[in-house]
């Protein structure tokens, strides 16, 4: 990796002249991030996972969505990305609480702002999505397979349609005083509206009290929400299961997902 860093610092030339420093900085599960400091400013290098497929990730979709949304102040501004990285300016800020701390009127104003923007197609099935990883499993849990199938087999696209992240998490937000930055656009994609409330709730661990009043907010009943968290927490269970080599020691597991969900 230390490698294909210097390559990318090369190949970045003139974006990134005469850097002072470059630190390894934590967190980024699939991929490696680099904070680096130049006479110009500081910057955040995203060197990605080589294998986007097993992933889940199209890289020419994230491309197209960060173009597209590059004039919402919510949305990283883009100075170089393709298939190998993305460079972005460093962001200042703190993540957001979690929990029973969480503020709902924020986490409510920031899902709409985002639903609110138009994108272009194809929509992400989240049904669709599962069975693609699926496909690089070994050795699951058959009742677990039959289930998460059933689950798949029974979803459908709503009619209404918004921009998913389908990956928040505090770890995923910058707040800096009234500012706010969602960071890690690799799995976003035209979808279910109720797959990225899905998403904040297990993201910010949010109590099902918490969870029922961003859905009355948000216009999404019960039953979806509860599907939604069902298949959301089956990709995540399954995503875990294709590359384990990524899998920390609290991964979703296959026998809770069945006792919780099925």
């Amino acid at each position: 990796m230390q490698l294909a860093l210097f390559q990318v610092l090369d190949e970045l030339g003139e974006r990134l002249p005469d850097a002072l420093s470059v630190a390894r900085w934590p967190g980024g599960l699939c991929n490696r991030l680099y904070k680096i400091d130049t006479a110009d400013g500081v910057f955040a290098l995203r060197i990605n996972h080589p294998d986007a497929d097993r992933l889940g990730v199209n890289r020419d979709r994230e491309q197209r969505l960060l173009i597209s949304l590059a004039d919402q102040p919510w949305c990283p501004t883009t100075l170089s990305v393709n298939e190998r990285w993305l460079l972005t300016p460093w962001l200042p800020g703190n993540a957001p609480a979690a929990g029973e701390h969480a503020d709902l009127a924020w986490l409510a104003t920031a899902l709409t702002a985002v639903q609110a923007v138009e994108v272009p197609g194809p929509a992400l099935n989240i049904a669709e999505q599962i069975r693609h990883l699926l496909a690089y499993c070994d050795d699951l849990n058959p009742a677990f397979v039959s289930a998460v199938e059933q689950r798949c087999s029974t979803y459908q696209l709503p009619t209404r349609l918004t921009l998913t992240h389908h990956d928040w998490h505090p770890g995923n937000v910058k707040i800096d005083g009234k500012n706010w930055v969602l960071l890690d656009w690799e799995f976003a994609a035209l979808g279910d509206p109720a797959m990225d409330l899905a998403a904040v709730c297990s993201g910010f661990a949010l109590s099902a009290e918490q969870g029922g009043k961003l859905a009355d907010v948000m216009d999404i009943e019960a039953d979806r929400l509860h599907q939604a968290q069902a298949m959301m927490s089956a990709l995540a269970t399954v995503w875990y299961a294709a590359n384990p080599d990524l899998a920390p020691p609290n991964a979703p597991s296959q026998v809770e997902w069945l006792g919780k969900w099925n």
